[in-house]
């Protein structure tokens, strides 16, 4: 397999090569520098593929073989090694929040190339956080929340990188802490990040 062009986002690594002339299945394989293994990280009738669920900023070797209409495989020793670094994670920024009885508005910095966002919500400040809702814009309500509790929000963006979909890291997100009062006051409370 020649031509292997790599195209890294921060959770994926998107692939291209040139077809081989007698080529059926093409497989890339990740290597496991713990195991000292190669294994199978995604699979493709044509010229391109993805490997999904990677970490952010961080070094990967790859390999990309052919399976052949006749039924015979590349050797993976054969395959040259291609090494590719993911992308640092896209996270959203200046999370802050209000909160009255009941409701809590949270808002945050736009993320470039953003096409959506999605806010995760916890009642502790470690987790577990869970998805509340989505939002094309900055800025979510949060709806029939307990008056007097304390309540953690992150936010994450969905981004494309060459039509391959991003999503940032919830754990790499900053915190945002609220709490619902007993009276209308409103709390204001802000990450400053």
């Amino acid at each position: 397999v020649e031509n292997i062009q790599t195209n890294p986002s921060d959770t994926n690594m998107g692939f291209t090569w040139d077809e081989v002339e007698g080529g059926f299945k093409y497989w890339v394989y990740k290597y496991n520098a713990e195991t000292d293994t190669w294994a199978s990280a995604a699979s493709a009738y044509s010229g391109e593929a993805v490997v999904k669920l990677l970490d952010a900023n961080t070094e990967y070797q790859f390999k990309v073989i052919c399976k052949f209409e006749d039924g015979t495989m590349m050797k993976l020793a054969d395959a040259d090694i291609i090494t590719a670094k993911t992308s640092e994670a896209v996270a959203t920024s200046n999370i802050s929040g209000t909160a009255d009885i009941v409701d809590a508005t949270i808002t945050w910095d736009a993320v470039e190339g953003a096409t959506k966002y999605w806010v995760y919500k916890a009642t502790s400040e470690s987790g577990p956080f869970y998805i509340y809702n989505s939002a094309y814009e900055t800025t979510c309500t949060v709806r029939n929340l307990r008056p007097d509790t304390n309540y953690y929000f992150r936010v994450v963006a969905l981004t494309y990188n060459n039509g391959i979909p991003t999503i940032s890291d919830v754990n790499a997100s900053p915190t945002v802490h609220v709490t619902t009062t007993s009276a209308t006051q409103i709390t204001t409370v802000s990450t400053g990040r």
